[in-house]
């Protein structure tokens, strides 16, 4: 059976499946993901994926176009997962946030510009949590553009029959029928959920007049604007080192962020941060297996960038999801506040 469930019914599922090991997979080159047990309030996972296991994979499609092998999410897609969910973290996170004391203690008011790949990584949604103050979000347009570029490719036609030829398990390229290819997967599921997270902190500006030799100038350019005509002090986030030597030049405020080459063997999440790499697994990579259920990303017909559609193979545990499902959802409606 088939069922479509939002991002916190995942954890529905895994309550139900609270006492089993739970292992998930990229069926299409039948690769193991990670596997994780619930332990206490939390759950510990064991990371399967490496850098060798996945060039070992590759060799499965070795033979396939190049723009299908394309399709394959390469390990630093896997590693934003993570740090999308909040489960790892930019190197030098304490360092920030040590800035971020000294920021406050200005007594200016603060303004974060974010670079592209923040939004991708989803950081300021969680960090503003912890702030004692709330930051205002400059956004410049071409950074929203550039976004937005990239959320409107679709599989194409042949890719899907390449797919199905040369993938394992490749019958479930169907699913992917004239949806988002893996470049859009990854700005809409996790660059344009943090948007709709972040939007009411958000000021967009304009980089009209503004010229430069390539977007990245455009852009510090735009940010040194909007600080000289307000009195707040705007800095720039990036994990971008080429946006810092701009930011030199032009005396803009900035941190740079230092992005994890990998994801440890090791590691533990709460319930929160595991459903949201489920979920970023399963956007990013368009289909994943959660021990025998097959779990979309893309699919005909979704409506909402929160969805997920499940292929149940066991009547029972299909039944048995859905009548949970049902349950919260009846529950939630009433509107019941803590």
């Amino acid at each position: 059976m088939e069922l479509v469930i939002s991002v916190d019914e995942i954890q529905v599922l895994l309550n139900l499946l609270r006492d089993d090991l739970i292992r998930i997979s990229y069926p299409f080159l039948d690769l193991p993901i990670l596997e994780a047990v619930s332990e206490d309030a939390s759950y510990r996972i064991k990371v399967l994926l490496d850098k060798k296991s996945l060039d070992r994979a590759y060799g499965i499609i070795r033979g396939a176009p190049s723009h299908v092998r394309g399709e394959v999410p390469h390990y630093r897609n896997f590693v934003e997962c993570f740090i999308a969910a909040s489960i790892i973290n930019y190197s030098n996170l304490e360092e920030f946030k040590e800035k971020l004391d000294a920021y406050i203690k200005l007594e200016k008011g603060i303004a974060f510009a974010p670079d592209t790949n923040i939004f991708y990584h989803r950081f300021l949604s969680r960090i503003i949590e912890e702030l004692p103050i709330e930051p205002t979000i400059v956004l410049v347009d071409t950074v929203k553009e550039e976004i937005e570029r990239a959320m409107n490719d679709k599989l194409k036609v042949s890719q899907i029959k390449a797919m199905m030829e040369y993938f394992w398990n490749g019958e479930l390229a169907i699913h992917l029928s004239n949806r988002r290819n893996l470049r859009s997967r990854v700005a809409t599921y996790l660059a344009m959920r943090e948007f709709e997270k972040l939007k009411q902190n958000i000021i967009e500006i304009s980089s009209e007049g503004i010229y430069g030799k390539n977007g990245d100038e455009i852009i510090v350019k735009a940010i040194k604007r909007f600080d000289t005509k307000n009195p707040v002090l705007t800095v720039l986030l990036t994990a971008d080192i080429s946006l810092t030597d701009i930011a030199n030049m032009e005396g803009v405020e900035y941190f740079l962020f230092d992005v994890p080459d990998e994801v440890p063997s090791s590691l533990t999440a709460s319930p929160f941060q595991f459903r949201e790499l489920i979920f970023n697994l399963a956007a990013v990579y368009g289909v994943i297996k959660l021990n025998d259920i097959i779990m979309l990303g893309e699919f005909g017909g979704k409506m909402n960038i929160e969805e997920l559609k499940l292929i149940i193979a066991d009547e029972n545990t299909g039944k048995n999801l859905k009548k949970h499902v049902e349950i919260c959802r009846k529950v939630s409606s009433l509107g019941i506040e803590r």
